[in-house]
């Protein structure tokens, strides 16, 4: 009888530190961007969710690649990630990484960031096709050499046999401080970027979207939570649900700027649209 009493003691004592123990969530987000701190105001009411500690850590570069790294080298049952296309599907698909994508289980699709082509708001045209023809020679801005924006402006280049130079930056505030500078004359940005002035800019010019832009050319770029394959399903289970109600109950008030689905995308409906996106991207590359 004392035995069992003692397991029954042993079995509680683990479960109340794992409890105990934070859950670590990786990101590729810099301290000062929108997402950040969004995730930093998330962090309360998903460990009030998970009735645990819940630890945002930002690994920022390389448009996501030095985060995937950093979750190869350290990821447990504890650490989880939040992902979005560029380092699980472009960037591997344009270099050689030292990181596996199938080491990651994915859980729930729950933000997108619309992408959007923009220049300075006096430029001669915005029109796409008019204004390709004025662009020859011409520089503009990309995160990386093999990011999205990098994939999607060589892309133009080719298909409009175009000679625009890449100039890389590493944030979008850079791109859009250059662009409102008129040191590029345009790039690829997130939706929410297209319209508005930058205030440090000094300018009265404004960031307006290019009209017309084929649809083989459309974006968007999602993010997901990601755990690592073989953990217990119990454990990625109870995470990807707790993460889910308290990001829906919680969004509106936590960022203006994240564009959020009307519904996560569970399982394999998440798996369905990397999978599509792979094969989009895929015929994007080799053209």
């Amino acid at each position: 009888m004392l035995s069992v009493l003692g397991f029954i003691a042993a079995l509680c004592m683990a479960t109340l530190a794992h409890a105990q123990q934070p859950l670590k969530i990786l990101h590729q987000f810099a301290p000062s961007a929108a997402f950040a701190i969004a995730l930093n105001r998330f962090a309360e009411p998903l460990s009030a969710e998970l009735q645990r500690p819940v630890v945002f850590e930002g690994h920022s570069g390389a448009g996501g690649a030095v985060m995937m790294n950093s979750y190869q080298n350290q990821g447990d049952a504890n650490t989880f990630l939040i992902a979005g296309t560029n380092p699980y599907v472009v960037i591997p698909m344009v270099q050689k990484v030292d990181y596996r994508t199938d080491d990651l289980e994915p859980l729930v699709m729950f933000a997108l960031s619309p992408m959007c082509y923009i220049a300075r708001s006096d430029v001669r045209d915005l029109d796409y096709r008019r204004w390709l023809a004025d662009s020859r020679g011409k520089f503009y801005g990309s995160l990386g050499n093999a990011t999205i924006e990098a994939v999607l402006l060589d892309n133009i280049n080719r298909t409009e046999k175009l000679q625009q130079t890449g100039v890389n930056y590493k944030s979008y505030a850079e791109i859009s401080l250059a662009l409102l500078r008129n040191d590029i004359q345009w790039s690829i940005v997130p939706k929410n970027i297209c319209t508005g002035l930058d205030p440090r800019a000094g300018s009265e010019q404004k960031l307006v979207e290019v009209r017309g832009v084929p649809a083989a050319l459309d974006a968007s770029y999602w993010f997901g939570l990601f755990g690592r394959r073989g953990v217990d399903r119990r454990t990625l289970d109870t995470v990807s649900q707790a993460f889910v109600t308290a990001w829906f109950r919680n969004r509106e008030t936590l960022s203006k700027t994240i564009h959020y689905p009307d519904r996560a995308l569970r399982g394999d409906e998440f798996q369905k649209l990397i999978e599509s996106d792979r094969r989009r991207w895929a015929e994007l590359i080799k053209k």
